[in-house]
């Protein structure tokens, strides 16, 4: 399924948020909080992305569409968080996967 447009926008939201307050966290002296915080998201949208590039190995013609839009949502909060270096990797494993599965299904197909 595509992803959901309103719950993309809270999630880049709230990922804007925990990347804001984690530049300003020394202000605040809740820098070990911030940067906890920040470590979470990140191993949490890493793990997210691992699990797409997995499962776009296994996508049908149909579903591709639906693939790159969820990679693609993966990829802008991992830029909000992590930055544009580890969204650019993220984004072309996923689209590596992608595109590896659709060729297989169309040489099946010929």
């Amino acid at each position: 399924a595509p992803p959901d447009e309103v719950q993309l926008l809270k999630a880049e939201k709230s990922a804007q948020a925990i990347a804001d307050c984690a530049r300003i966290a020394h202000v605040l002296s809740a820098q070990s909080a911030a940067t906890r915080a920040v470590t979470d998201l990140k191993k949490r949208l890493d793990s997210y992305a691992r699990a797409a590039v997995e499962g776009a190995r296994k996508i049908t013609l149909e579903q591709e569409d639906n693939a790159v839009r969820n990679l693609m949502a993966a990829v802008r909060l991992i830029e909000i968080v992590a930055g544009a270096e580890e969204a650019d990797l993220a984004r072309r494993r996923g689209m590596t996967a992608i595109r590896n599965a659709m060729d297989d299904i169309r040489a099946k197909g010929r």
